[in-house]
């Protein structure tokens, strides 16, 4: 039985990747070390950010069910 990833688990998938590809940009000299620190910033508010509402939207989704 395939068993579901939890979204902590998702979220260090995506930002690992993210780490990864913009690695790979510095590597092959496309960004800057700065702009790649920056970028990496930017994605881990944007996951927080998502992550918060996620939550919130499933707790208005338990409110109205638990009624």
């Amino acid at each position: 039985m395939a068993e579901k990833k939890s979204y902590q688990e998702w979220k260090t998938t995506v930002l690992g990747v993210i780490t990864l590809v913009f690695g790979v940009l510095v590597g092959f000299g496309l960004i800057t070390p700065e702009q790649q620190s920056a970028g990496i910033e930017g994605f881990t508010s944007l996951g927080e950010a998502i992550g918060g509402v996620i939550i919130a939207v499933s707790g208005l989704i338990n409110v109205f069910r638990a009624s």
